[in-house]
């Protein structure tokens, strides 16, 4: 488990957010099911899932602390062909945990190294229209904390002895 999450210590750590992208649906199933059997094994619990087409987002709770998640809430914003296939785009998971508002998105932005304002537009378009809270669009500014991750597609257009001396 500890190679698998990059830990040594477990007991340390409360949640866990894992996003696929480029994933089949018949695969994602299989992969959430077995992501739920090894981390019930380790005391967690999943406190809900979302998928869109080829991505999916999981988040999993340290057991003792399920009783005090509420307000959970799923949104999902397809960016691909014509704006409504979802292998482009992101899907979120926010809920309430002792009072605090904790929001994990997954995304997966249009690719090549040319499309950097394609990319701009729809890491917008997600927090535009991604519904996690009251209103849509309002999960940057009400969540207590906030992780986005997934293949964001952006580039580095530098040798690692450039980007060493830009550093």
């Amino acid at each position: 488990m500890g190679i698998l999450f990059n830990s040594k210590k477990l007991e340390d750590i409360d949640i866990y957010s894992i996003g696929v992208q480029e994933c089949s649906y018949f695969k994602s199933s299989d992969w959430q099911k077995h992501l739920c059997t090894i981390m019930n094994y380790y005391g967690f619990l999943p406190i809900t899932s979302i998928d869109m087409c080829q991505m999916f987002l999981i988040v999993f709770i340290k057991s003792s602390f399920s009783p005090f998640v509420e307000n959970v809430r799923t949104s999902h914003k397809a960016m691909g062909f014509a704006k409504i296939i979802g292998n482009k785009g992101g899907v979120g998971i926010s809920f309430k945990l002792f009072g605090y508002t904790f929001t994990f998105i997954n995304c997966h932005l249009a690719p090549k190294p040319y499309k950097v304002l394609e990319r701009n537009n729809h890491a917008k378009n997600i927090v535009k229209y991604l519904k996690l809270g009251p209103n849509f669009g309002d999960f940057d500014i009400t969540s207590d904390y906030l992780f986005w991750q997934g293949d964001l597609n952006y580039r580095i257009d530098y040798n690692y002895d450039e980007v060493i001396q830009e550093i």
